[in-house]
Order: structure tokens, then sequence, then C-alpha cells
């Protein structure tokens, strides 16, 4: 498992991943001896602790706390909005404008997999700006103030920018050159299409904020991946 993350930064109070999509962050409560990163961890250090997480198809920097007492005083950080979490990611459709906010509660229901948007759940503020704007898609940066379960994909959804192959709040589940091309893409005699993205288009770009006892700023930036960077190639060839 271990070409499957890579850890950027490491002492004795934490460490800093950055990893590929299709690789757990915690163990699955369904599967709970499927690899992970926290199992993967645990094996040569004495204790380790999620901070936070990110969802099993979405890549990028994940950071992990080895003592009890570093994931308290980093969880009180994160509870504050003294931890700076930045996300990057390719949407279908244009936001109304380059930079803005999203207000709005997420409703996590009990054993469903999917969130929605509603009075009725939890405070959610997601913060966007447009990056690189297509004809129909977009390259966003994200910043959220709040931590719920599938915030950034159902906060785009909401505005009608669905994050590209996004199986649980887009149009499909993978991503083709095909669908950028449309009527100019032509496959040659017995040749398959294969998907540039098989996951949703979402990456943990980078983590910033201050060591809660030599109060050195720490920040680390992982640029998207392979399956990321194809697609941003083929729209920015194409201008779709």
């Amino acid at each position: 498992m271990a070409k499957h993350f890579e850890i950027l930064f490491e002492d004795e109070h934490f460490i800093v991943v950055n990893k590929k999509a299709g690789v757990l962050t915690i163990p699955d409560r369904y599967e709970p001896n499927h690899p992970n990163l926290k199992g993967t961890l645990s094996k040569t250090r004495e204790s380790v602790f999620v901070v936070h997480g990110i969802d099993k198809d979405t890549s990028g920097l994940v950071l992990f706390c080895k003592t009890a007492e570093m994931d308290k005083a980093m969880s009180l950080l994160f509870e504050e909005g003294k931890i700076i979490k930045k996300y990057r990611a390719i949407t279908q459709g244009k936001p109304a404008e380059t930079e803005g906010k999203v207000d709005a509660a997420i409703l996590v229901p009990r054993d469903k997999v999917k969130v929605s948007i509603s009075p009725k759940g939890k405070e959610a503020v997601s913060h966007y700006q447009v990056l690189e704007a297509f004809r129909q898609f977009s390259f966003l940066e994200i910043q959220i103030e709040s931590w719920r379960r599938h915030q950034i994909r159902v906060h785009l959804y909401s505005i009608s920018c669905p994050i590209v192959a996004d199986k649980l709040y887009g149009t499909t589940s993978d991503f083709y050159l095909s669908q950028i091309k449309k009527k100019r893409f032509n496959l040659k005699k017995h040749e398959i299409e294969r998907p540039l993205l098989s996951r949703q288009a979402l990456h943990a770009f980078s983590i910033e904020f201050n060591h809660p006892i030599s109060k050195e700023k720490i920040f680390y930036e992982a640029e998207p991946p392979k399956d990321m960077r194809a697609v941003l190639t083929q729209l920015r060839k194409l201008n779709i």
C-alpha cells in the first residue's frame, strides 16, 4: 500500500500524508480489515490519530497526530478555524460569480451515504474561487469553514456545479474524452475508450496551521494527480 501514499512531513507530533484516490483514510465500518492509511501508519508507530479525513475517492493531503495530547490540540484548532485547508475541483458548469460563498446547512441521514441541503442540518460554509473557466466546465479552489460529510461535493451540486465524475452528486461515475470532444471524437476500429477520470475530481490541495508547541508555521501543498491534470489539459486545449 505504500505506493498509494507519500509522507510529506513527520515529526514526533504530526504526519502529513498525500494519498492517492481509492485509498481509505480510516477503517471501513463494513469492511474493517480493508487496507487504510490509519491502519498502515499504525503498524510502525505507537499511536496514530486522525485529525480529519477525506473520502476514499478524493486525493490529497491528510493530517494525522501521533499523541492524544496533540490530537486534542489540533482538534481545537479545527474548531476555532485556525487550520486552513484548501481543495481543488473540476466541475461541470460555472458558478455565477468568479468567487463566492455557499452557506447551506447539511443534513446527514442516519445510515445513509448521501447527504442533503436542509434547514434541519448542521451549519456549513464553503468559499470558492474560479481558477480557470471553460465553456462548460470550471477549475475551482475551495476553502471550508466547517467540516461536514461530503460538504464540498453537495455544496457545489447545490449551485449547479457538480464535481466531474462524482457518482453521488454528479451526472456520471466516469469521465471520458468523448464527453469533451463530442462529435469531434472518433475511435479507431475495435478500440475501446478508457476514461480520463474514474472518481470525483476533488483534491485536498493544501494545509496550513501554526504548530501548537513551536508556533512555527506549517504549510504543505500537493498538486492534483495525473488523472485531474489529464482532464485539465484537454479542457485547456479544446476550451470546452
